[in-house]
């Protein structure tokens, strides 16, 4: 049995972050359904993990008052 691969899922909108292409400057977002294609991957393959993408944490930002939603922050408050 191999290790699962964990996928970053964005909390408000459901994307994944697309680590693996590495010649663009920032990862790609896109659908699960998409990134299982491209990788690949069944429903025993991978873990979901979840985050912010780019766009909602702005979003959430602002609807917070200001206070960024950064991963880190994201990260820190999972368990």
């Amino acid at each position: 049995m191999t290790t699962p691969r964990f996928i970053p899922i964005c909390c408000g909108c459901n994307n994944v972050r697309d680590d693996s292409r590495r010649d663009e400057r920032e990862p790609g977002w896109g659908t699960l359904d998409a990134y299982l294609h491209t990788h690949h991957l069944t429903s025993g393959d991978y873990r979901l993990t979840h985050t912010y993408c780019p766009s909602c944490s702005v979003r959430f930002s602002k609807l917070s008052g200001g206070h960024a939603v950064t991963p880190e922050v994201a990260a820190s408050r999972s368990l």
